[in-house]
């Protein structure tokens, strides 16, 4: 057909494959972001929990990996939205943010989402089987825990007691 190919770039057909940033596993039907990527979001949450205020570019390189990361740690995206709407009005990249409580809650269970996932290898086999309801009732829980921040549990938890008094 006469296309070139570049050699660096081709690779045999293989189990897992790397393609921009996301490992596939073809026979375990899975896919994960290499170990290196997540601990580097680790040590940049890190750091911008560490200070009272962060750089507007430090803060957007974040979320940018953050974006990245949610495309295999789904409930990761429910923390991002706090964390862009603060960088929305800034022009320059040395512009330097707050973090908020509610940044470094958001920032914490981001962290916490990264830690609970598997990074390393395969974490079953292929089967065609449905899942049973109690893998469904157990992955339903991880997203809806997931999905707050600690304080707004907290503010759910005060209004639950209160409505059964």
């Amino acid at each position: 057909m006469g296309v070139p190919l570049a050699e660096d770039k081709t690779v045999l057909p293989v189990e897992i494959l790397t393609f921009l940033g996301i490992e596939f596993d073809t026979f375990a039907m899975e896919l994960w972001r290499p170990k290196v990527k997540l601990i580097e979001i680790k040590q940049r949450i890190t750091v911008i929990l560490g200070g009272k205020k962060a750089k507007l570019r430090e803060l957007q390189s974040l979320i940018e990996l953050l974006n990245l990361a949610c495309q295999v740690v789904v409930p990761g995206r429910a923390f991002c939205r706090r964390l862009i709407d603060p960088t929305c009005n800034l022009k320059e990249a040395w512009h330097r943010i707050r973090v908020s409580s509610e940044m470094q809650d958001d920032l914490q269970m981001s962290r916490l989402a990264l830690q609970t996932v598997s990074t390393t290898s395969r974490q079953g086999t292929y089967s065609n089987a449905k899942p049973t309801m109690e893998i469904l009732d157990v992955e339903v829980e991880k997203l809806v825990h997931f999905s707050m921040a600690k304080n707004t549990w907290k503010t759910y938890k005060t209004a639950l007691v209160a409505s059964k008094v």
